[in-house]
Formats: C-alpha cells, structure tokens, sequence
C-alpha cells in the first residue's frame, strides 16, 4: 500500500527546496545511467535521504539524488538512481519519483534500467525499447484502494 502523506511530504520538501521549478520531463536513472547528468545544465540536486519516504538507494550504482536540470531548453528532473520492490521497502518510494513527477507538472518520462535478456546478440549496455512485460513477482503495485491520482484502475500494460 502506498502511503499518501509521506507522498505529500516529499512534494512539499521539492517545492520547499525548489519553488520555481517547472519541470516538463523527467528522468530516473537506472543502473549505469548517472553518467548523464553532466549532459545537463544542474540548476541543484537533492539527496533521496532527504526526500521523505524515498531514503538511501539499495542498489549499487544508483547515486541516490534528485537533480533539477535542463539540456536543449528543457526543464529536467532526473532521478539517479530508484528504489527497487526487491529491497523490501514496500510500494511508497518506489511510486514516489513518478508521484513527484506528475505532481509538478512532468508530461514526458523516460525511465531506464539495466533489464536481463534472453537474446545473445544484445549484450550489457546495449539500448532496446520495452513496450510491455509479463509481472512475475506475486505481487501488484495496483492491488488496494484505488487513487484516481493515478489514473485509470487497470492501466493498459
């Protein structure tokens, strides 16, 4: 279950420490993908810690800190690194970043990760598009109340 007021304080921390930021796209940075930030203009940065309910990241690799950037005129924020279901934190920090995301304004989001394969021909760092999965983890992040927050009940996958 995803708890709504450590939702709310977070958003209210981000806007605290960047009230004027716009963003109209966002970024969170799996495994490997910190290294392009510096491709950005950093206007600051955020460490999770001190984002409530999103906290130190699990996984090495993942920098753990929000930065609010821009590159080609765009206002970016970019999440390097994220919070991992495996990691046994429950669903709040792991729906966070997005939640934070849509909350301040973010239409377009490109999230990365270092996702297995099966085919030899792609090899570690090689960049493919996934356009659906099969969840095999005995659990959903839309199982308990719905919040129109975000969106329709049963998303098409």
């Amino acid at each position: 279950m995803i708890d709504r007021k450590l939702l709310d304080d977070a958003l209210a921390k981000v806007r605290a420490t960047w009230p004027e930021t716009r963003p109209v796209a966002g970024v969170i940075l799996g495994s490997g993908w910190s290294e392009v930030v510096p491709a950005f203009t950093v206007h600051g940065t955020l460490p999770y810690e001190e984002i409530p309910g999103l906290g130190r990241t699990g996984v090495i690799g993942h920098t753990g800190q929000l930065v609010w950037g821009e590159h080609a005129g765009v206002p970016t924020l970019l999440f390097q690194g994220r919070r991992h279901y495996y990691e046994g934190v429950g669903w709040t920090p792991i729906a966070l970043p997005l939640f934070l995301m849509k909350s301040l304004g973010v239409r377009t989001v490109l999230l990365t990760n270092a996702a297995g394969g099966v085919r030899r021909d792609l090899s570690p760092g090689t960049l493919m598009i996934m356009t659906d999965h099969i969840n095999l983890m005995g659990d959903n992040p839309l199982l308990g109340r719905h919040d129109p927050f975000w969106g329709p009940r049963f998303p098409d996958q």
